[in-house]
C-alpha cells in the first residue's frame, strides 16, 4: 500500500491542542476509504502536524482528511527508509562495548 507524508497548518489553537492520540473519530473515518492512519508529528510551535497515512491514492487521504475535520497544506508520496530490515533484526540496546583488555 503506498505511503503519503501530510502535511498540515493548524490554524485554530483548539486544533492544535486537540487530544490526536485519543482521537478515534480519525481512525473510523479514514479507514472507511482504505486509508490507515500511521502516525503524526506535532511540531513544538503547535502550528505544524506531519502525519503518515497509508491509502489508495492521495485523494483517498484527502477525503480521509476532510471527513476528519483535518486541514492539509499538501500531501507527499512517500518510501520508507528502514535502517532495521525484518531479515536483519533490531540492534541490541545501548551501544556495544568490547571488553578492556586485561
Amino acid at each position: 500500500m503506498p505511503r503519503y507524508l501530510v502535511e498540515s497548518t493548524l490554524f485554530d489553537q483548539a486544533l492544535a491542542q486537540r487530544d490526536w492520540a485519543s482521537t478515534s473519530t480519525i481512525l473510523r473515518t479514514s479507514t472507511d476509504g482504505g486509508v490507515t492512519w500511521l502516525h503524526s508529528y506535532l511540531v513544538s510551535d503547535e502550528r505544524k502536524m506531519f502525519s503518515l497515512y497509508e491509502g489508495p491514492t492521495p485523494e483517498a487521504i484527502r477525503h480521509a482528511a476532510r471527513r476528519s475535520g483535518l486541514p492539509i497544506d499538501c500531501i507527499h508520496s512517500v518510501t520508507t527508509l528502514d535502517p532495521y530490515p525484518a531479515d536483519r533484526g533490531r540492534p541490541a540496546r545501548g551501544p556495544r562495548y568490547a571488553d578492556p583488555p586485561g
